[in-house]
């Protein structure tokens, strides 16, 4: 006859599902991580219910709640991961625990609220970091990060379509709302924090798939026009489009993005992502490599003749139908218009009324535009 289960041998046995569902998630299989998760589950809660709300059951009664209150958030059984909560908050649990479980809880809450608005936390996450003269211990200035993240929502939006088989789309706001970015705080380093997204809920989005994977797919795209290679990335859009011009758009504004993401080697020296299976870290050098592949890409057609011309001024005026916009030189006051490149567009709406620096060829009183950016002071 075998001996009946102590908390400890159920405990460890919760272990060893929790270390499958660890390494699954670092392999990126969600659904198995989920799976072992809810066995690790069972065999916890199975543990702490062997032990009576007393003192002489902490601190162990309460880390096994805490345990199985994580599994069952991990399992995203988050209704039981709050009665998991509650049952480990005792008079007699220790103050840590507590603060743990108070912690814990709040997450859950929030997860819950998500689903209420139509949205599940997505499993992957990204660690963005900043370094350089614009960043401190925690701190970094405004205009240099706001200008990244903008940039990296409009790369998340542009590869969720992407992804989807969706047409380019040229204007106008995006036809669905597939997910919500959400930024945490991270250990403060130089500049770093946590983006993870909330995705719509799939039930909703019948048509929209292949969400789960967004930051993987840009960190790995990334990792290909870092070393130059065009020509790979523009095979993996083929696959992803319904024809040769639409990967070709896709590529343009997939380089234009990361080039306006890109360190400019001064305020920003280095960016990285980092996720569970991948990092990539770009450098100033790296930015001029993708700008350059891009302007060899746009050099093919008519924007790469005429004459090279750089402009100083402020972006004053935009035709969307059109694809022009028109910036006043500040020396001179002359007007120039500026001829936008189909994948282009992204970019240069961020930088409308600012103060900026336009690079392109100038032809027939046109600017084709081939770069452009922040204005130095």
């Amino acid at each position: 006859m075998s001996s009946p289960e102590t908390p400890l041998t159920l405990h460890q046995q919760a272990l060893e599902w929790a270390d499958k569902a660890y390494i699954a998630r670092k392999k990126g299989r969600w659904e198995a991580s989920v799976e072992y998760a809810r066995q690790a589950l069972q065999y916890e809660i199975e543990a702490a219910e062997k032990l009576p709300p007393v003192s002489n059951s902490e601190p162990t009664r309460s880390i096994l709640y805490r345990g199985a209150a994580s599994l069952a958030y991990q399992a995203k059984d988050y209704k039981l991961a709050l009665q998991l909560i509650e049952k480990g908050r005792t008079p007699h649990a220790p103050e840590e625990i507590l603060f743990d479980l108070d912690n814990l809880a709040q997450d859950v809450r929030f997860a819950l609220y998500l689903q209420e608005i139509g949205f599940t936390l997505s499993n992957e996450e990204a660690l963005i970091s900043l370094r350089g003269q614009a960043t401190g211990y925690g701190t970094i200035l405004y205009k240099e990060f706001i200008r990244r993240l903008n940039a990296l929502m409009n790369l998340l939006q542009r590869t969720a379509e992407r992804l989807n088989h969706r047409e380019y789309r040229r204007s106008g706001r995006p036809e669905r709302q597939v997910f919500e970015p959400m930024i945490a705080t991270a250990p403060p380093g130089s500049f770093a924090f946590k983006l993870r997204l909330a995705l719509a809920d799939i039930t909703q989005l019948s048509l929209w798939v292949n969400t789960e994977n967004i930051l993987s797919e840009i960190v790995t795209n990334i990792e290909i026009a870092t070393a130059n290679n065009p020509e790979v990335l523009k095979e993996r859009f083929l696959a992803q489009t319904s024809s040769e011009e639409q990967a070709n758009l896709y590529l343009r504004n997939f380089l234009a993005i990361t080039k306006q993401i890109a360190p400019d080697g001064k305020h920003i020296e280095e960016f990285s992502i980092t996720t569970v299976r991948q990092q990539v870290l770009l450098t100033s050098a790296q930015g001029k490599n993708i700008q350059d592949t891009l302007q060899s890409i746009l050099q093919d057609d008519e924007s790469g003749q005429g004459e090279p011309i750089t402009v100083i001024g402020e972006l004053d005026r935009a035709d969307k139908r059109k694809n022009k916009i028109e910036i006043t030189e500040e020396r001179t006051y002359k007007t120039y218009t500026v001829v936008v490149k189909e994948g282009l567009e992204d970019v240069v709406r961020s930088y409308f009324g600012e103060r900026v620096t336009v690079q392109g060829m100038i032809k027939n009183d046109s600017i084709y535009l081939q770069d452009i950016g922040p204005a130095e002071k």
